[in-house]
Order: structure tokens, then sequence, then C-alpha cells
């Protein structure tokens, strides 16, 4: 056979063999794989709408002020000649202890020279009352015959000035011993020295500052409260603001918070025309642990504290995190058919971290969690249904 046609035959058996493979393999192959359709419907988080109770708790700040604070200063004058270890910034007293001595000898010769006139004022009297009974016995017998003496005659008007004479030197007895007694400037109450203005051998006039000393049976803190506030602390049995309500105080002592009880004891009547806020006072009890046996750190005059007042609960509201509120009290939320839907609230309270409301969702809402880009109510939603559950 010519080489030409052993050609044609080998390209012809090979075309057939590829064909014979191409036609296997089209029958043999694996039947093909559907995808599965992807949902168009977004896929969202919700929160289910459960009506509660909350606790309520209102944040104010203020700084701690002594209840009680005086200046003392001389009611005489004077050289300073004593003056008490205690009378030192932050030196501790106690009700009627010594602070500070004036020079008391001027004012001892006053006390004596006082009791002298009243000795003689009340021999003057004894005279004259004895002139007024011989007066009394001369006119006895006169007074039978039917004469009527005077009152100059029996002595009366003598007599009623030495009584006077005798009230003036008592009198004049008590001022100057109530002088001597204020050379000595005795402690008002239990309490704490602030400052000392004066030293020894120091001549005071009358009127000098001396120092400052507060008490420290108990201190207040001033709290500022916003008008939207103040509907959350009024307790509709006193029909006011909440007197004792309770107050926990806190500071921070280096990485260390400490917190210290008080209660509300009063509101004050009037408005910072400032800022438009309204005051509370905060007491507390023992702030430098004197009486109490306390671990916790004394709460110092001066110190800058936060408040959080245990204000009036909230009862069967809803409550949310704050992130979910969008715009003006705008609501994202996915209806019971599993739509979106857009719902205005009416908010009760807001803080950083939460709203509180009752009104604004209808039954079978649900707060949607997830971000959604062009929220578009009316949109079908795939709810995950580990997070579905329906308002109540």
């Amino acid at each position: 056979m010519p080489a030409a046609a052993k050609a044609r035959w080998l390209a012809l058996l090979i075309i057939a063999l590829g064909a014979l493979a191409l036609g296997a393999a089209y029958t043999f192959k694996p039947p093909a794989q559907k995808k599965p359709q992807v949902s168009a419907k977004p896929v969202v988080q919700t929160l289910p709408l459960t009506l509660a109770d909350y606790p309520l708790t209102i944040r104010s700040q203020g700084t701690v002020q002594p209840r009680n604070s005086t200046t003392l200063v001389t009611e005489v004058a004077g050289e300073v000649i004593h003056i008490a270890s205690v009378f030192e910034a932050g030196g501790l007293f106690k009700r009627g202890d010594v602070l500070l001595r004036i020079d008391p000898h001027d004012y001892q010769v006053a006390v004596q020279q006082a009791e002298a006139a009243l000795a003689g004022a009340k021999a003057r009297l004894a005279e004259e009352l004895g002139k007024a009974e011989v007066a009394r016995r001369e006119w006895a017998s006169l007074i039978k015959q039917g004469r009527k003496p005077t009152d100059l005659a029996l002595r009366k008007p003598y007599v009623d000035q030495a009584k006077a004479a005798v009230d003036s030197a008592q009198a004049d007895l008590a001022a100057a011993e109530r002088k001597l007694a204020r050379t000595q400037i005795r402690a008002p109450y239990d309490g704490m020295v602030q400052n000392r203005q004066a030293d020894l051998g120091q001549y005071v006039n009358l009127g000098t500052a001396l120092g400052q000393v507060f008490a420290t049976d108990s201190a207040e803190v001033r709290l500022p409260i916003a008008d939207q506030q103040l509907p959350f602390l009024y307790s509709s049995a006193q029909h006011s603001v909440a007197h004792q309500q309770a107050v926990n105080l806190s500071a921070q002592f280096g990485a260390q918070s400490v917190s210290w009880p008080a209660r509300i004891v009063r509101s004050e009547a009037t408005v910072d025309e400032r800022n438009r806020m309204h005051y509370l006072v905060a007491r507390i009890d023992d702030p430098y642990n004197l009486r109490a046996n306390s671990t916790a750190p004394a709460l110092k005059v001066g110190s800058f504290v936060q408040a959080a007042i245990s204000g009036e609960p909230l009862t069967q509201v809803y409550r949310l995190p704050r992130s979910l509120l969008h715009g003006d009290n705008q609501l994202l939320v996915a209806d019971r058919d599993d739509r979106l839907q857009q719902r205005t609230l009416t908010l009760l309270r807001s803080t950083g971290q939460y709203i509180y409301f009752r009104s604004g969702t209808e039954p079978g809402d649900r707060a949607i969690q997830t971000a959604l880009e062009l929220p578009v109510p009316g949109t079908a939603l795939q709810v995950n249904p580990a997070t579905q559950q329906a308002t109540p």
C-alpha cells in the first residue's frame, strides 16, 4: 500500500478514536450541581420588646462642704497668751475645748471692781431699808390720828433708788464676768480646724478673725438636677421631691473607686439663674470616720464626688440600647409580618446607655439590631430565628 494511503487511514483512525472518547466522556459525565438560590431579603438580628419595671438612677456631682462652718472671732481685745495644740489646720477638738486664750488680767480687775460696786449698792440698799423702817414706825402713831404720810416721808423713793443701784451693779458684774469668760475661745461643737489666723503674742482687737473651724458630725453636697430629671425624684406620697432618698457618693483615690452612703435631706427653694439647675442637698454622716470603725478613706471637705441618686422606679416600660435610636427618636423594627417599619417613640427617659418608653410601637414589633444601609419601610426581612420574639 502506498505511503500516502497509510497516512490517510491513520488520520481517519485517530479522528474516530477521538470522537469515541468525546462521546464516552459526555455520556458518563457526573450531573451538574445546582447552586442554592440566595434570598434577596436582608437578614437582621432583633431584640424583643418586653414590658418590665426598672430601677432608676439619677446622676449628678458636687463638692463636699461642711454642714456647719464657723469663723472664730474675738469678742474682747487683748494679747494672745495661749494657743491649744489642736488649734492647727487639721486639728480635731471636742465641743467646749479651749482653743485660744487672751490675757485676762484687765477683765479680772473689771470683775473685782464690779463685785465691789455690787457690795456697796447692797449696803446702801440695806441702809435705806433701815431708814424706811424707822420712818414707818414714826408715822404709825400719826396714822392713828388720821394723818396720811407721803411716799417721800416713808423714804420709798430712796429705797427704790437703792434697789435700782443693786440691779445695775449686778448687771455690770454679769457683763464683766462675760467679758472675762470671752478671753477663752472655746469650740462651739465637735469638729476640725480648717485654718488658724492668729499667733501667740499677737494683740487682737474686737472682731479679729482667729481661724476657721467646721463640724465633723456630717457634711453636705449640693447636687445640680436638670428640669427633666426632677419628675423621676418626685414622691407622690410626699407631693414634693422625695427626702431621705438614698444617694451613693463616689470618688477616685488613685486607681481605686471609693463610695460613701448619703441621703437627700432637702431641696433648695430657688433655681440657679445661670444654668437653670435645681439643687438637692445630700448629707453624709461622719465623713471623717471618727465614730465608726471603718476602713474606708475619709471623705474630706472640698472633695469632688459623683452622685448616684435612687429615683422613683419606672414601671411597665420598654428598655432598649440607646444605639438603636435613629434620627428624631426613630426606631427600626420588624413587624409581625417580618417587614421593616420605622416607629417614632415617645421617650420617658434617655441615658447614655438606654432609652425607656411606653408608646410608639405596635404588637408584634421587634427592635432591629442589624445596621441597614438603606432602610425602606415595607421591605421584607429575614429575621434570625434565634432572636425572634414578638411583643406580648
